[in-house]
C-alpha cells in the first residue's frame, strides 16, 4: 500500500514583506507632514521642466506611405506641355523605383494644375524611410521649365496646412511682397518646402480708354468697350430658321483677328459723324498676367506662402519666424499673420482645456454625492494633477511630441486614475466608521489596498505597452494611437506611485482642514463647538 501525502506549500513572504515596508514607509510620512508637504512641493515643482523641453504639435506630421508632390504651375499652359514635364518626373521616378521603395506614381494635370501621388512600398519592404525617401526625391527631382515641384506636408487629423498669410489692398504688390517673404523664410532654419500659393497665372489683355480723343469723336468709354466685347466674345443673334430646325448664330471676328493684338488695334469704331475711327487713337493695348484665384481673409486679398517643418513643432516655427518677419519693411497696406493650420492649434488645445474642466467637475460632483462630503473627494481628486505632471515626464523621457491623442488620452486619463484613490479612501472612511482612530484607519486602509490596486494599475499598463510601441494610427493613416497610450502609462504609473504615499497625508491635511472650518464656523455663531466627523473622537475646541 502507499500512501498519499499532500502538504500545503507556506505563501509567498514577498507580498507581505513589500506590504510591511510600505506600512512603515507610509507611517513615517503621516508622522512627518512637514517632509510630505515638501514633497508635494517639489513634485508639483517639477513639471516646469519637461513642460519646457516637450515639444507641442497638436496635428504632428503622418508617417504615411503616400507623399503628394505638387508642380506649383507658373502660369497656364497648354496640356502637351504640362503632359511633357509630368512625364520628365515620372521618368525620374520610375529610374530611382527600387532605390527609393516606390511602389506606384498617380499623376494628374489640367492646364493650370499638376500633381502626383506616391505610394511607397510597406514599411518591412522600405530601404529607406519617408522622410528619406522625400528628402531624396526633393535634392534630386529634374527641373522643370513650368513650375517648381515640392512636397505637401501631410498634418494627421487636419487639413490645413502651415502657412502665413500676407494681406494687402493691390494685388499686384501683393504677390511681390508674398514673393520677397518667401525669399526670407528661407532663410530661417527648420523649415523647408516653402512657396507661394497661389494658382497658375492666365494673360489677358487690358485697354485703356483716353477720355479725351473719345469725347472729342462723340463717343464715351461704355461704347468702346461693348464694340472690343462684341468684336471678342461676339453677339448672339436671332437663330436662323431652317428646314430642319433653328440654328444659333454668334457674330464675331475670326480666331485669327482675337489672337492678334495688331489686329484688334486696327478695330474700326464708328463715331457719332457716321465716320469710322481705329481703336488705337483711342485707347492703348498692354498684356498683362493675373492670378488664377482671388482668396479675401476678413475683406483684404490674401496670400498664403505655405511651408513645411523639419524636425521642430509649430510652436518653435512661429518663433523663429516672428522676429524675421516683424523686422521687414512691409509696403503701406501690407500685413502678415499666420495662417489657420497654427491658430487650430491653439483652438484644439483650449477645447480639449474646456473639455478637461467639465471632465472633471462631473467626476468630483459625482464623487461628493456619493461620499456625503467634500474633503474626501478632493484629496482624491489630486491624483489628476500628480498623473499629469508623470504624462509631461514620461512624454520628455522617450522624447514623444505631445499631439491631440495625447490631450484625448489626458481625458481618458482622469476617469482612470481616480478609480485608485476612490479604492482607497473608500475603505479608509469604513474603517473610521467602525471606530478605529483616523491615523490607524488610514495605515490599515492604505495597507489592505495595496495589492489590488498594483494589479489595477499593472494589468492597465502592461495593455497600454503593445499600443505605445506600434504604429497603429485611426484608419490605417490618421492620427497615431502611441500617444494616447504612453498618456495612459505614464500619468497612471507615476500617479500610483505618489497617490500610495501622499494620499494618505493629503487625506490627513483635507481632514484637519475640516476640523479646523468647524472651529471656525462654531466660534463665529457662538456655539460650543462639536465634532461633526465619523470618527467617534472628537477635537476638544481651543481654549
Amino acid at each position: 500500500t502507499s500512501r498519499l501525502r499532500i502538504q500545503a506549500q507556506e505563501p509567498s513572504q514577498r507580498p507581505s514583506r513589500l506590504r510591511a515596508r510600505y506600512t512603515r514607509l507610509l507611517g513615517w510620512m503621516l508622522r512627518h507632514g512637514g517632509w510630505s508637504a515638501l514633497l508635494v512641493l517639489a513634485i508639483l515643482g517639477s513639471v516646469a521642466l519637461p513642460m519646457q523641453m516637450v515639444a507641442f504639435d497638436m496635428f504632428p506630421r503622418e508617417n504615411s506611405r503616400q507623399l503628394f508632390l505638387r508642380y506649383n504651375l507658373n502660369a497656364q499652359y497648354a496640356l502637351a506641355e504640362v503632359e511633357k514635364s509630368v512625364d520628365t518626373i515620372e521618368n525620374w521616378l520610375f529610374a530611382h523605383q527600387e532605390e527609393l521603395g516606390i511602389e506606384s506614381v498617380y499623376s494628374y494635370f489640367d492646364l493650370g494644375r499638376a500633381e502626383s501621388t506616391i505610394r511607397l512600398l510597406d514599411e518591412d519592404s522600405r530601404p529607406l524611410p519617408v522622410d528619406e525617401v522625400q528628402k531624396r526625391i526633393s535634392e534630386g527631382l529634374p527641373k522643370i521649365p513650368i513650375g517648381i515641384p515640392s512636397f505637401e506636408q501631410n498634418r494627421s487629423g487636419s487639413r490645413e496646412q502651415l502657412a502665413v498669410r500676407v494681406s494687402g489692398e493691390q494685388t499686384d504688390q501683393l504677390r511681390e511682397t508674398a514673393y520677397e517673404v518667401s525669399r526670407v523664410l528661407r532663410s530661417i532654419d527648420g523649415l523647408r518646402d516653402i512657396r507661394v500659393d497661389v494658382a497658375a497665372a492666365d494673360w489677358e489683355v487690358r485697354v485703356q480708354v483716353d477720355r479725351e480723343r473719345t469725347q472729342k469723336a462723340g463717343l464715351d468709354s461704355q461704347t468702346v468697350a461693348q464694340t472690343i466685347a462684341t468684336a471678342m466674345r461676339g453677339q448672339e443673334l436671332r437663330p436662323y430658321q431652317t428646314a430642319t430646325g433653328e440654328v444659333d448664330l454668334v457674330l464675331q471676328f475670326s480666331r485669327a483677328d482675337r489672337s492678334d493684338l495688331q489686329q484688334l488695334l486696327q478695330l474700326p469704331i464708328r463715331a457719332a459723324d457716321g465716320s469710322l475711327i481705329a481703336l488705337s487713337s483711342l485707347a492703348t493695348l498692354s498684356n498683362a498676367d493675373v492670378p488664377g484665384v482671388i482668396r479675401r481673409q476678413n475683406r483684404r486679398t490674401s496670400i498664403n506662402i505655405q511651408l513645411a517643418t523639419d524636425e521642430i513643432s509649430p510652436d518653435e516655427a512661429q518663433k523663429r519666424i516672428r522676429p524675421v518677419l516683424d523686422e521687414m519693411e512691409l509696403p503701406v497696406g501690407t500685413s502678415w499673420d499666420f495662417g489657420d493650420a497654427f491658430d487650430e492649434d491653439a483652438e484644439q488645445a483650449q477645447t480639449m482645456l474646456v473639455n478637461m474642466l467639465l471632465a472633471l467637475a462631473c467626476i468630483y460632483i459625482v464623487m461628493a454625492a456619493l461620499f456625503e462630503a467634500t474633503l474626501a473627494p478632493t484629496a482624491i481628486i489630486s491624483g489628476v494633477f500628480f498623473s499629469f505632471i508623470g504624462v509631461y515626464w514620461f512624454f520628455f523621457l522617450t522624447g514623444t511630441t505631445f499631439s491631440f491623442m495625447a490631450l484625448i488620452g489626458m481625458l481618458l486619463l482622469m476617469g482612470i486614475v481616480v478609480n485608485n484613490g476612490i479604492v482607497m479612501i473608500d475603505h479608509v472612511s469604513q474603517l473610521r466608521r467602525s471606530g478605529l482612530p483616523r491615523e490607524e484607519a488610514l495605515l490599515q486602509g492604505a495597507s489592505d489596498r495595496l495589492r489590488p490596486i498594483l494589479m489595477t494599475v499593472g494589468t492597465t499598463v502592461l495593455g497600454m505597452v503593445p499600443l505605445s510601441l506600434g504604429d497603429a494610427s485611426v484608419g490605417g493613416d490618421g492620427p497615431p494611437y502611441y500617444p494616447m497610450a504612453r498618456v495612459i502609462i505614464g500619468g497612471l504609473a507615476f500617479s500610483t506611485i505618489v497617490s500610495l504615499l501622499l494620499l494618505p497625508s493629503i487625506y490627513l491635511w483635507m481632514d484637519d482642514l475640516g476640523h479646523w472650518g468647524r472651529r471656525v464656523l462654531g466660534r463665529a455663531r457662538g456655539l460650543p463647538f462639536a465634532d461633526a466627523g465619523i470618527t467617534g473622537h472628537p477635537t476638544p475646541p481651543s481654549p
